[in-house]
C-alpha cells in the first residue's frame, strides 16, 4: 500500500489498447482493473528501485506492450467468465473468497490515493473505538469479569439489610454469630469468614508493608482454589486460637517479593512481629473475591490474636464485635430466592442471645431487631469499588457510545464529501454493468477496512486509556486488566464496535455529605492498627520522609514507614470518583465538541461543493463575496441554532440521572447552559467559516465551465 504516492492513470492507455477486442463491458471492466493494479504495482517497484517518474512511467508502458501481461490478462479472464454461470448447488466458496479480496485490495488502493482522508478517518475511528475499549475494560474488570473459581454463579455475599436499607445493606458478623450460621444452615454448600487487614512482614532482613487477609480454614475449599507450589488452608488449620502459624502468599506477591523461589514452601516469615511458616502459594490468576483487593499473605482467621494482640477477652468470644465478612455457596440447584428466607431463619436464631438484651425502644433497638439477611450475587466478586465507581462508568460508556457514534456520522460524511469526487467513476462503472449490490459491497469493503485500521490503532489507545483510569482508582492497580490477550470477552467488544462503526458510517453521586473526623488520644483506643505520622515541614515535606524513615528504623527495625504523601495528595486520593468523572467527562466533551465541528465541517464542506454552479451564478449576476459568505455562515449557524433547540430538553433530561454526580451545581444551572450554548455555536461558527470562504473565492466563470 503506497500511501501519498501520485500513481499516473493507466486504464485510458489499457481502454484504447482492448478497444479492438470488442469485450463486455464486465469483463472489460474487471481486465481494466487488474491490469491497472498490476501496473501500479510495476512503478511502484521502478520508484523504489531508484528510477525516477518519467523512467518508471515509460518502463510500466514497455511491460505493458513488451511483455505476455495483457495476454495473462485476457487468458485468466476467459477462464473466469468460462466457469459463469455457476450450476445451482455449486461451491461458490472460492469465488466469493476471490471476490472479498478483490474488494480489499481496490478498497486499498482507493484509500491509499486519499492519505489525508484515510488518516482523519482512522484517527477519528481509533478514538471513538479506543475510548469506548478503554472504559469497558474497566467496567468489566469492576462489574462483569466473574472470578476465577469453581462455579463462580454460586457464590453469593451474605448481608445484613434493614428496614433503611432493603435492598443492600453491610456484611459485618461477629465470630460466634458466624460459626452458629455456617454449623447450623441448610441452603449453602459452604460457608466462609474474611477480614482483610494490612500487616508488618519481615522476611530476608527486609521489612515492608503488606496487604493481608484472615480466612476461615474452608476458604479455599468452598472457593474451589488450589495450589501452585505446597498448599492452601484447610479447616484443620483453622480449629484452635493461635495453634496453627501457617500463610500462603498470594502467586503476584511470591513472584514479585521472592522471585518465584519454589523454596519459600517451609521457610518463616514474621507478620506483625509474629513468626509463620508458608506453607504454599495460591494458583496463578486467583486475586480473591473482593474487586480491586489483592492481599499478598492470608493467614488463619483464628490467629488474629497472634497478629492484632489486644487486652481483654478475645474478638472470637464477643458477641459485639462485628469484623467480618462472610460468604457462602449455593447448593447446586439452589436459587438466591430459594436460600434467603432458611439462611435469614438461621441467623434470626443464632443472634438470640442478642435480641434478648436489646429490649429498649429507641429507633436503634427498632432497627436492629429489625435487621434481616439479604443476598447477594457474587459472581464477579464484592467490593465497596465496585459499588462505588459503578454508577459513574455506566454513565461514562453512555457518554463513549454518544462520542463513537458522532464519530461514525463525521466519517459518514467525510465519505460523502469524498463521493462527490468518485460520481464518475460510479457512473462508469454502473455504464459498465457493475451491479448497485456489487458498488455496495465495494463500499461497505472500504469502511469494514477502515473500522478495521481504526480497531487497531484503537487498542493501543485504549491500554494507554486504560493505564491512565486505573490511576484513578484508590485500588485501581489491583485490577487485572488486558487489552491485548486471550481475553475473549475484550475482543469481542472491540470488533464488535469495529463492525457497528463500519456500518454505521458504511451506507449513508460528587454532592456527598463530607466525612466527620474525631481525633481522641490513642491511650483510649486501644484497638488501632496503624499509627498516622502527620510532619509540618518548611519546605518541601516529602524531603523528610528518609530522615524520618531512619529515625523509626532506629526505634523498631520491625517497623516499616509507608504510604508516604502530602497532605494535597491525601485529599486529592479522597475524592477520586469525582475527579475521575471530571476529568473524562471534560475530556470525552471537548472530544465530541471537536467531533460534532468536524462533522458540520463536512456538512457544509459537501453542500458547498454540490452548489458551486449555483454560487458561480450568484457571482456573476452580482453576488459580493461577503454575500456569499454570511450566506454559508448563516445557514451554518441555522444548523447549530436547531440543535441547541433540540439538545437543550435533552442536556436537562440527562443531568437529572447525573444530578448526583454534580458537585457545587444544579442541573439547571443557568450559568453552565449559557456557557455551552455559546461555546457550541463559536465551534458551529468556525466550522461554518472555511466552506463559507472557499465558496466567496468561486470563479463564476470556472464554475460555470465545471458544469
Amino acid at each position: 500500500m503506497w500511501f501519498g504516492l501520485n500513481m499516473p492513470e493507466w486504464k485510458i492507455e489499457i481502454r484504447q489498447r482492448l478497444a479492438g477486442l470488442r469485450l463486455e463491458p464486465t469483463r472489460e471492466a474487471a481486465i481494466i482493473e487488474e491490469l491497472a493494479q498490476d501496473l501500479d504495482d510495476c512503478y511502484a517497484a521502478l520508484l523504489a528501485g531508484g528510477a525516477s517518474e518519467a523512467e518508471a512511467h515509460q518502463q510500466t508502458l514497455l511491460e505493458l506492450s513488451g511483455s505476455d501481461l495483457l495476454g495473462r490478462e485476457l487468458q485468466r479472464s476467459e477462464q473466469r467468465f468460462k466457469q459463469e454461470p455457476i450450476p445451482l448447488g455449486a461451491n461458490r466458496r472460492s469465488n466469493m473468497i476471490a471476490d472479498l479480496w478483490q474488494d480489499l485490495r481496490f478498497g486499498a488502493r482507493m484509500l491509499a490515493k486519499q492519505p489525508g482522508f484515510s488518516l482523519i478517518a482512522i484517527l477519528t475511528l481509533a478514538l471513538g473505538i479506543g475510548a469506548n475499549t478503554a472504559i469497558f475494560s474497566l467496567l468489566d474488570a469492576l462489574l462483569l469479569k466473574p472470578l476465577p473459581i469453581r462455579q463462580p454463579e454460586q457464590l453469593v455475599v451474605v448481608n445484613i439489610a434493614g428496614p433503611d436499607q432493603p435492598e443492600r445493606g453491610f456484611s459485618s458478623f461477629s465470630y460466634p454469630v458466624f460459626r452458629e450460621m455456617r454449623e447450623n444452615n441448610s441452603a449453602f454448600a459452604g460457608m466462609f469468614a474474611r477480614s482483610g487487614l494490612q500487616m508488618s512482614m519481615s522476611a530476608g532482613g527486609q521489612s515492608e508493608r503488606v496487604q493481608g487477609e484472615e480466612v476461615s480454614g474452608n476458604f479455599f475449599s468452598v472457593l474451589g482454589v488450589s495450589a501452585a507450589i505446597g498448599r492452601v488452608l484447610t479447616e484443620a488449620d483453622d480449629r484452635t486460637p493461635g495453634a496453627h502459624a501457617a500463610a500462603v502468599l498470594s502467586f503476584n506477591f511470591w513472584q514479585r517479593r521472592f522471585g518465584a523461589d519454589p523454596s519459600i514452601v517451609g521457610q518463616t516469615i514474621r507478620l506483625n512481629n509474629y513468626p509463620f511458616t508458608v506453607i504454599g502459594v495460591t494458583q496463578r490468576g486467583f486475586q480473591g473475591v473482593e474487586v480491586g483487593a489483592a492481599p499478598d499473605v492470608r493467614i488463619p482467621l483464628l490467629m488474629d490474636g497472634q497478629v492484632r494482640p489486644k487486652p481483654g477477652p478475645p474478638i472470637f468470644e464477643q458477641r459485639g464485635s462485628w469484623w467480618l465478612g462472610v460468604m457462602a455457596r449455593l447448593k447446586s440447584g439452589v436459587g438466591i430466592e430459594q436460600a434467603q428466607p432458611s439462611a435469614d431463619a438461621v441467623y434470626q436464631i443464632a443472634r438470640e442471645p442478642d435480641l434478648r438484651r436489646n429490649t429498649g425502644d429507641t429507633t436503634d433497638d427498632r432497627n436492629f431487631r429489625a435487621l434481616r439477611i439479604h443476598l447477594d450475587s457474587a459472581k464477579t466478586g464484592a467490593s465497596s469499588l465496585s459499588r462505588q465507581f459503578s454508577q459513574p462508568l455506566v454513565i461514562l460508556m453512555c457518554l463513549v457510545g454518544v462520542v463513537l457514534l458522532i464519530a461514525c456520522l463525521n466519517v459518514a460524511n467525510l465519505m460523502l464529501v469524498r463521493a462527490t469526487t468518485r460520481q464518475k467513476e460510479i457512473a462508469v462503472r454502473l455504464a459498465l454493468g457493475a451491479g448497485r449490490f456489487r458498488l455496495v459491497r465495494q463500499l461497505l469493503t472500504e469502511g469494514v477496512l477502515l473500522s478495521a485500521l481504526g480497531g487497531s490503532l484503537g487498542l493501543l489507545f485504549a491500554r494507554w486509556g486504560t493505564d491512565a483510569l486505573l490511576g484513578f482508582l484508590p485500588q485501581g492497580r489491583a485490577l487485572e486488566i488486558t487489552i491485548f490477550g486471550a481475553d475473549l470477552r475484550m475482543l469481542g467488544f472491540t470488533l464488535g464496535v469495529t463492525l457497528l462503526s463500519a456500518l454505521l458510517f458504511g451506507l449513508v453521586n460528587l454532592k456527598e455529605t463530607a466525612p466527620q473526623t474525631a481525633y481522641i488520644p490513642y491511650s483510649q483506643y486501644e484497638q488501632l492498627g496503624q499509627r498516622i505520622l502527620c510532619v509540618r515541614a518548611a519546605g518541601d515535606p516529602l524531603a523528610l520522609a528518609a530522615a524520618i524513615r531512619r529515625e523509626v528504623r532506629n526505634l523498631d527495625p520491625n517497623l516499616p514507614v509507608f504510604n508516604v504523601k502530602t497532605f494535597a495528595e491525601h485529599i486529592s486520593e479522597s475524592v477520586s470518583r469525582e475527579r475521575l468523572v471530571a476529568l473524562l467527562s471534560g475530556f470525552f466533551g471537548l472530544f465530541a465538541l471537536l467531533l460534532a465541528g468536524l462533522g458540520l465541517y463536512g456538512v457544509m464542506a459537501y453542500a458547498v461543493t454540490r452548489r458551486t454552479r449555483e454560487i458561480g451564478i450568484r457571482m456573476a449576476l452580482g453576488a459580493r463575496a461577503a454575500g456569499v459568505l454570511w450566506l454559508v455562515l448563516r445557514e451554518t449557524l441555522l444548523l447549530a441554532l436547531i440543535g441547541t433547540v433540540i439538545g437543550l430538553p435533552l442536556a436537562l433530561a440527562t443531568t437529572r440521572m447525573t444530578e448526583g454526580l454534580l458537585f457545587g451545581l444544579t442541573p439547571t444551572d443557568p450559568l453552565t447552559i449559557v456557557i455551552a450554548t455559546l461555546v457550541m455555536i463559536a465551534v458551529a461558527g468556525l466550522a461554518g467559516y472555511f466552506p463559507a470562504r472557499r465558496a466567496a473565492q468561486v470563479d463564476p466563470m470556472a464554475a460555470l465551465r465545471s458544469e
